[in-house]
């Protein structure tokens, strides 16, 4: 069983490379194997790579003008949901709704299937092993603002304060950039604002760093996501300050992408991001 599940895992890894743009899938491919995070994901047999495989479906889709089949695909995440807190900022913000109604449709899909599967009382159930012992250990290598809160031993109001600065940095992005850069400003702030991550979950951020790499972002921005993609960011050599790295980085690529963010009109992918050779239709 573990063998095939492993085998499914690579399966979605390569769907989700071959589901982009072929001037991308190299950089994909080379960024997936270069993946700390992801390799932990892999060892320890996570479904993070069923998670890239929706959003590479996802972005296929939309690139494609499918916007209803881009949310179904979305909808698929949420295996992580607590991941998307921050995707009504997207939508909202770019008036994504027929993403929005591909996304709930594909959540009462799964509203369904988890009745069917395991009754009415689910919800409680799920709640009672979210609120378990172990559930959240080691909250101090968490890379999010729980890990960052943790660590340096601050009152919960500051977290909260910069928690409502990320949301607004996120709104601003959306709003003002690119859907590249709005989704890389979503992906990063909802890893950041999730009580529950570790280290493996950071795979969640491959796709963004892929976009603004090679989106033509500014020069900073792009050094902090190719640090946010370098494995020695992740590999525990030290503790205290330097385990919450990823949540530093995470949180300056948010505030980043806010910063250079441009006056940008347009309501299609090639009009919002027409430099954008290989992510163009």
């Amino acid at each position: 069983a573990r063998r095939c599940w492993f085998a499914l895992q690579l399966v979605c890894i390569c769907g989700f490379v071959m589901s982009l743009p072929g001037t991308s899938r190299l950089f994909a491919a080379v960024f997936c194997c270069w993946s700390y995070p992801l390799l932990i994901a892999l060892a320890i047999g996570q479904d993070l790579p069923l998670f890239l495989l929706a959003v590479g479906l996802s972005a296929r889709f939309y690139r494609a003008g499918g916007f209803f089949r881009a949310g179904l695909a979305l909808s698929i995440c949420l295996i992580k949901f607590h991941f998307l807190f921050l995707l009504p900022i997207f939508v909202l913000g770019r008036k994504e709704w027929r993403l929005a109604y591909g996304f709930l449709t594909g959540c009462g899909i799964a509203l369904a299937l988890s009745v069917a599967a395991a009754g009415w009382t689910f919800p409680g159930d799920y709640l009672a092993a979210l609120n378990g012992p172990n559930a959240n250990a080691s909250p101090g290598v968490m890379p999010n603002l729980n890990g960052l809160r943790t660590v340096l031993d601050v009152p919960l109001w500051t977290v909260a304060v910069v928690a409502l600065a990320i949301m607004l940095a996120v709104w601003f992005t959306v709003r003002r950039s690119g859907v590249i850069q709005s989704f890389a400003g979503t992906t990063a702030g909802g890893l950041l604002l999730s009580h529950h991550a570790y280290v493996q979950d950071c795979s969640i951020l491959i796709p963004a760093i892929l976009g603004v790499l090679i989106a033509g972002c500014g020069s900073f921005t792009r050094i902090i996501a190719f640090l946010l993609l370098s494995p020695f960011v992740y590999i525990p050599f030290g503790q205290g300050l330097y385990r919450s790295l990823p949540a530093v980085l995470s949180l300056l690529l948010v505030l980043a992408l806010a910063l250079e963010a441009p006056s940008v009109r347009g309501d299609t992918w090639a009009a919002r991001n027409r430099s954008i050779t290989p992510f163009s239709p």
